[in-house]
């Protein structure tokens, strides 16, 4: 969804998106509420984001689908999915006084 977004907006305009959903959530959740956020982030360095990518590759190939099926989902995730920094992810929550 980023990187189709990204195509349409600059990044300022996408940073801004992102912080305004969050914020609906935020403001959304009942006192003592709860949001997870299982978005994928990437890690700051090649380093750290090497073994998370290879661990989420060797899932991907360990599931019940055909071999056809786990090229297909691994190469969509590469032309869809653009993560982004864990530290920019965070960055957003704190810019919204969620933490």
């Amino acid at each position: 969804m980023i990187h189709i977004l990204n195509n349409r907006f600059n990044i300022s305009s996408l940073l801004e998106i992102i912080s305004l959903f969050l914020k609906k959530i935020y403001d959304a959740l009942l006192p003592g509420g709860m949001f997870v956020n299982a978005d994928q982030a990437s890690g700051e360095t090649v380093y750290f984001s090497n073994p998370f990518t290879s661990y989420w590759t060797e899932f991907i190939l360990s599931g019940p689908f055909h071999e056809k099926e786990h090229l297909e989902i691994l190469q969509r995730r590469s032309e869809l999915d653009r993560n982004e920094k864990m530290s920019d992810q965070l960055k957003w929550l704190w810019d919204l006084r969620i933490f």
